[in-house]
């Protein structure tokens, strides 16, 4: 009775709304499409098809999937595109044997870094997923499938030490503001230009290396850090930070950003002891600030603009 050596089953295009008991039972099963049907969700019975390389699942209602699916480790290709799946359970690396993953058009808003350590996946398709940009930036999702592996490789490994240098990034994942233990982020060599407020919650970062992107200005949520004590910022514009302060050190330069922070709430801007040699532009554009203290520096001259863009 039935069909004992079905090994392809295909029911594109229909109406389906659940899978049947008895499919758990077609354990010959090595193709299985059930593409733009109305399935919410996957019977965990598919789990005992261990014979299936092939699972076509795009265009559904999935939301979720049954970690009995894992259990699929001779799965192939795996395309479930089209669907209502807002993640991917990092048992997705079970599945050793995967060279293709579509996960296109769904609503993911992260991915796992266990897709980093699944060895034969050649091509993962991400394309339509908008939710995905806040925590992976769109430069990693642009390249290929194993610069993108290479990336979640080191949120994976990162421990104390976060290494996301030389990857073109314009702006920090939000993926980075789960790292609590790290204590060292190298941001090297990209194209950042600021800095989201979430990196504060990284209470115990140490070093944060910025040189060689495109700062004009320091953020200042860098002053939220508490633990911070190496600030690396060589290879930027920097027009405020001047040549001078910058040359005695990281806590040199935070020190001044606290106090021109601080004068936004005092009007008074404390500059004395920063081995200034002129004054520094941003003070010209300053014009609530009442007492200005250039005390203890090599300042030989001061601009005449000075008289005019600070109050009598």
């Amino acid at each position: 009775r039935g069909l004992p050596r079905l090994s392809s089953l295909c029911v594109d295009s229909n109406f389906l709304r659940a899978l049947p008991d008895w499919l758990g039972g077609q354990t010959g099963v090595t193709k299985l499409s059930l593409n733009d049907n109305r399935l919410p969700s996957l019977n965990p019975v598919i789990g005992q098809l261990r014979a299936s390389a092939e699972l076509h699942l795009c265009g559904n209602l999935l939301s979720d999937l049954p970690l009995e699916m894992f259990r699929l480790t001779s799965l192939t290709r795996l395309r479930l595109s089209r669907n209502l799946i807002t993640a991917l359970p990092r048992d997705v690396a079970r599945l050793k044997c995967l060279t293709e993953l579509s996960v296109s058009s769904c609503r993911l808003r992260s991915l796992p870094a266990s897709l980093s350590t699944m060895p034969a996946l050649e091509s993962i398709r991400l394309d339509g997923n908008d939710g995905l940009l806040p925590s992976l930036p769109s430069e990693v999702l642009l390249r290929s499938t194993p610069d993108l592996k290479a990336f979640l490789r080191r949120i994976q490994v990162s421990g104390k030490t976060l290494d996301l240098s030389d990857l073109g990034l314009s702006e920090l994942p939000l993926a980075v503001m789960d790292q609590h233990e790290v204590q060292t982020l190298l941001l090297g060599r990209n194209r950042l230009s600021d800095l989201p407020p979430g990196i504060a919650e990284l209470r115990f970062l140490k070093t944060i290396d910025l040189s060689n992107n495109a700062f004009e200005n320091l953020p200042e949520c860098l002053l939220a850090l508490p633990s911070l004590s190496e600030l690396k910022i060589g290879g930027n514009p920097l027009p405020n930070v001047p040549a001078e302060v910058n040359a005695q050190g990281s806590m040199q330069v935070i020190a001044m950003m606290r106090r021109v922070r601080q004068s936004r709430v005092t009007a008074r801007l404390d500059l004395s002891k920063l081995g200034l040699k002129s004054l520094p532009p941003f003070v010209l554009s300053m014009p609530a600030v009442c007492d200005l203290n250039l005390d203890s520096n090599a300042i030989t001259s001061l601009p005449e603009e000075l008289c005019f863009c600070l109050p009598s």
